[in-house]
């Protein structure tokens, strides 16, 4: 076994040329493996990029009038007040761990006297004439060295609270929007439906003039054309009936949100034309509104545990400086420090009192998340089982159409057949009618859960390329 003094002799004679070559080699070596981990990083790092799916970003170019009515809803404005609040609130409880520096001048006058002249202990304990017109100043400098984390929890709290104030903003602009999105989709369904009627309505009259003309030629019998006025009366009818209702929603669009059908519209089209055919969803705990609850939650917590500490003591340091006699410009002065502790030892079991109604309130918090993850978790899903029944309908009611539209066409085409009945036309197109008129609302009911999907997977804003920003304070 070779010794290390051997080892050290050895590699102290060895060829200087030999050392060279092999140092350059292993520099080499490592110069080849570093280049390839390296290059190994970056691909794998690409190729982690690459199968993130990236949140398409949507650009509406809406109308101010459109703007200002939805971002000055007093809804809206009232959650960027809240949080506005939070905000300043917040602000308050950092100035609570600075420095806090107060100045005082005081300064006094005898105004008048009535002592004995014979008596001297009174005037000793009176007011000193030597002190008149001489103002002094206190600078006092108060800081707070130690509170068992009591001002630390309130802080963390009340970030807590600025960030549920924020989110539900975002939510209250994301309520706004579904429900504009709704009354849009009223207007359009309403707005086909009188279309579908007065297109029937048209189509009806030849065969109900033709009818009338058989009737005065005595070639039907009148019942048959009361009958047949009959239908066309109650055509009218259902026209005059969706037709006002019609114009309530729209009535109901311009009172509530201040705004015209035109500006709202591109709302509606924003999100027809970029929402997606798969369903969107988010895990429950993920929702907007859960996630208010859970910044609640946190806040309630931080303020529980800013009041159980409450109870120890803390320390805070002074610092007093006196300026003598400022009118004369005196440089006399005095600086004393104090420290000073506070104990609190009994208070009536008013902070006891206080952490249990945290407490309290923080059980409410956690039942309106899970009420909400309930909500969440029950409205995706019958969401969904609406799109999926609406599609289903929806192609069964194409066919239907199909087979009236066909049938409809071949009696036109022998409508000069004598076996041919009017009537049954009238009735074909009525038919006809109606049927399209459900398969549009069916349509709109499935677009409206699409709205729904989408509102409760946190998608609604990003779809209609609404900007929630943040309220200016």
């Amino acid at each position: 076994m070779v010794h290390w003094r051997e080892r050290l002799w050895l590699a102290a004679f060895y060829p200087l040329e030999v050392l060279k070559a092999r140092s350059y080699t292993l520099t080499i070596l490592l110069f080849v493996l570093l280049v390839l981990c390296g290059g190994s990083l970056f691909h794998f790092a690409n190729a982690q990029d690459s199968d993130v799916v990236t949140k398409k970003i949507v650009t509406v170019d809406y109308s101010e009038d459109f703007r200002k009515a939805l971002y000055d809803h007093p809804t809206l404005r009232q959650a960027g007040a809240r949080s506005c609040r939070a905000m300043f609130t917040l602000e308050q409880r950092r100035a609570d761990n600075r420095v806090s520096v107060s100045a005082e001048l005081s300064g006094e006058r005898e105004l008048a006297e009535g002592f004995d002249e014979g008596s001297s202990s009174s005037a000793s304990r009176g007011y000193n004439a030597d002190r008149n017109d001489l103002f002094d100043m206190d600078i006092q400098a108060r800081y707070r060295l130690f509170d068992w984390g009591v001002n630390t929890a309130r802080i963390r709290s009340e970030k807590y609270r600025l960030l549920a104030e924020r989110l539900s903003y975002e939510s209250g602009l994301s309520s706004l929007v579904q429900d504009i999105l709704r009354l849009m989709m009223q207007v359009e369904s309403g707005k086909n439906d009188v279309q579908y009627r007065k297109a029937a309505l048209e189509a009806i009259q030849p065969h109900l003039a033709a009818i009338e003309a058989q009737g005065r030629a005595g070639t039907i019998g009148l019942a048959k054309v009361r009958e047949v006025k009959l239908l066309l009366l109650d055509a009218e009818v259902s026209l005059q009936q969706v037709e006002r209702s019609l114009a309530e929603t729209i009535n109901q669009l311009e009172s509530t949100y201040l705004i015209g059908y035109q500006d709202a519209y591109p709302l509606l089209q924003a999100f027809l034309n970029h929402r997606q055919d798969e369903f969107v969803q988010i895990p429950a705990e993920q929702w907007r509104e859960v996630r208010v609850l859970d910044n609640r939650i946190n806040a309630e917590i931080a303020s529980r545990d800013a009041i159980s500490n409450e109870g120890l003591p803390n320390i805070d340091t002074i610092i007093e400086t006196t300026l003598f006699d400022t009118t004369n410009f005196g440089s006399e002065y005095q600086v004393v420090g104090r420290l000073v502790m506070n104990m609190p030892l009994y208070d009536g079991g008013a902070r006891r009192a206080r952490e249990q109604e945290k407490s309290w309130q923080l059980r409410e918090l956690r039942s309106q998340r899970e009420e909400q993850i309930r909500n969440h978790q029950r409205n995706t899903a019958q969401s969904q089982l609406v799109i999926n029944q609406r599609r289903a309908e929806i192609v069964n009611l194409d066919e239907q159409l199909v087979g009236l539209t066909e049938r409809l066409s071949s009696l036109v085409a022998l409508v000069d057949n004598s076996r041919v009945s009017r009537q049954e036309i009238i009735q074909l197109i009525l038919s006809r009618a109606e049927k399209q008129i459900t398969r549009d609302t069916l349509f709109w009911q499935q677009e409206f859960a699409q709205v729904q999907i989408n509102w409760l997977a946190d998608n609604l804003l990003n779809t209609t390329g609404v900007n929630a920003g943040g309220y200016k304070c």
